[in-house]
């Protein structure tokens, strides 16, 4: 779910990069949509990072099969 939402954030950095004209504030549009897609670059690594982690503190893998114990 988050890589979505930092996928989303790229795109929207994107859009306001290249179709976007003005400022708000003094700063523009460009500067604006360049942190938006920073943001989502970082959040997209700390995700990852984060998953890798958890994935690795479990000992589990995408690779791993469940094992099935039959009862007796």
């Amino acid at each position: 779910m988050r890589l979505i939402v930092s996928a989303f954030l790229v795109v929207a950095g994107l859009i306001v990069i290249l179709w976007v004209n003005g400022s708000a504030w003094g700063v523009e549009a460009n500067t604006i949509g360049g942190a938006v897609v920073l943001l989502g670059l970082v959040s997209a690594l700390v995700a990852m990072a984060l998953r890798a982690r958890r994935d690795q503190a479990s000992g589990s893998s995408a690779d791993d099969e469940p094992v099935q114990v039959s009862r007796k």
